[in-house]
């Protein structure tokens, strides 16, 4: 019998309802056993299957269907040889999503395990949403980025904190043993008239002003430590020299200045310009004269 006169061949579908003729019906497995191993996972693996002809056959046209429309919304990679309006394109396709409208909608929290007294710029923060959103950041990157600098500058922070701490307890050692090799020993009489002419230096020459300025500029620190002990000691010297000896032109304080005329002593003052010409001079001036007059 002929195709024409309406038989069909073993294995044929009917037209009519897609159904096999009898004795004669095609199962899914059949047609997958022609693929090679790689299709047949792959179909397997996305869950494609039936057991008739037809359930496999809308089975594939409807994962075709979906990777069609997948394609569809991708992003293709820029090429070796693509221009920069095409990167910068691709870029902001990329990252449209994934950024704020305006760089307001950047928000940031400080890592934790940062010092409490970590200073935080505001000024910077600022400046630094404006540079996220101008280079079209994703919100994320922004905020990872903001971290990375925070960390960053406490180290930093803390380091110049702890340079800064260690100078200034070698110059407090360093003070303490300049003064006592000129002073004496802290609590030694010595140490302690010394302290006294510095703080008579201070009240003839300036007061609380000069004792402010003294602090501010770190001579003397917040806690009352020395940290300029040379100065100190010229002062100290000065209070001894000047102002205590100042009394001699007076008859005041117990002794007078041999250089006075009204207590003039050759000896006394031979013996002062040969041992301590500084004090010389502060006496002379003292007693209203000139230290050029004794060659000083």
């Amino acid at each position: 019998m002929t195709m024409s006169e309406g038989s069909a061949s073993a294995g044929s579908l009917d037209a009519g309802n897609g159904e096999a003729a009898e004795g004669s019906a095609v199962l899914a497995s059949d047609l997958l056993s022609g693929l090679d191993g790689d299709s047949r996972n792959w179909i397997d693996a996305n869950g494609i299957g039936g057991e008739t002809p037809q359930e496999l056959l809308s089975g594939l046209v409807t994962k075709s269907r979906e990777m069609e429309s997948l394609i569809g919304r991708s992003v293709r990679l820029p090429g070796e040889d693509a221009s920069e309006e095409d990167v910068a394109g691709f870029y902001d396709r990329v990252t449209e999503r994934l950024r704020p409208d305006d760089p307001s909608g950047y928000e940031y929290a400080l890592p934790e395990g940062l010092p409490e007294d970590m200073p935080y710029d505001a000024d910077f923060v600022d400046a630094w949403r404006d540079f996220s959103h101008e280079m079209k950041l994703p919100a994320q990157v922004s905020a990872k980025a903001h971290d990375w600098f925070m960390q960053n500058a406490a180290r930093a922070v803390e380091g110049r904190r702890q340079e800064s701490q260690q100078f200034y307890e070698e110059t407090l050692r360093s003070a303490s043993k300049t003064l006592e090799e000129n002073w004496g020993r802290p609590g030694s009489d010595a140490f302690n008239a010394n302290q006294e002419y510095f703080s008579k230096a201070v009240n003839a020459l300036g007061g609380d002003d000069l004792m402010h300025e003294l602090k501010e500029s770190g001579v003397i620190d917040p806690f009352d430590q020395i940290t300029a002990p040379n100065l100190v000691i010229a002062l100290s010297r000065v209070g001894r020299d000047f102002f205590t000896e100042d009394h001699m032109v007076t008859g005041q304080g117990g002794g007078k200045n041999p250089f006075a005329d009204d207590s003039k002593n050759w000896g006394e003052q031979n013996a002062i310009i040969r041992d301590d010409p500084q004090r010389a001079r502060n006496l002379i001036r003292a007693a209203g004269k000139d230290p050029r007059t004794y060659k000083l």
